[in-house]
């Protein structure tokens, strides 16, 4: 069941419900047409241009500090939370996963594995891909799937 009835700001409709012990469900229609303007609007509730980020390159998706995104709100409730893959609202502090308040966090760089801005594995060229480097926590290194941590606590938030 969805819910569109909460607007933030002037295009982003974003509604987040938390279900203790069950999860937190997620609705959005994207507001913009490419990644990172989308993904801000998702991790604050508001429209993008508020927070900063306005497209994908030159410094256009770098989140403004000063938001609180929902890593953060669960955070207070007691949630561990973490984000695995895509981030692409900032590689370095205070933009970084670990800065917006995420507990875990395996990431690649910038946009893309292997785009420009993904420094650890532009030079790998094809093999990026299917062997990528990706920052786990800060750190860069190889990574797979089976790496992924389990965790027993009952809240936790992805």
């Amino acid at each position: 069941m969805t819910d569109k009835s909460a607007k933030f700001g002037i295009g982003a409709i974003v509604k987040h419900r938390l279900y203790p012990f069950r999860g937190v469900v997620v609705d959005v229609d994207p507001e913009s047409p490419v990644c990172a303007p989308t993904r801000s609007s998702l991790m604050t509730g508001r429209y993008s241009l508020r927070t900063c980020v306005r497209d994908t390159y030159n410094g256009g998706a770098i989140m403004s500090t000063d938001e609180i995104t929902i890593a953060e709100l669960l955070q207070e409730k007691g949630y561990k939370t973490g984000i695995f893959g895509k981030w692409h609202l900032g590689d370095n502090y205070p933009s970084r996963p670990s800065d917006q308040g995420f507990d875990e966090s395996v990431i690649h760089l910038s946009g893309g594995i292997g785009q420009v801005g993904d420094i650890t594995n532009y030079y790998q060229k094809d093999k990026s891909y299917f062997d990528p480097i990706l920052n786990k926590n800060l750190w860069p290194q190889h990574w797979s799937i089976s790496s992924i941590p389990s965790t027993t606590c009952r809240s936790f938030a992805l």
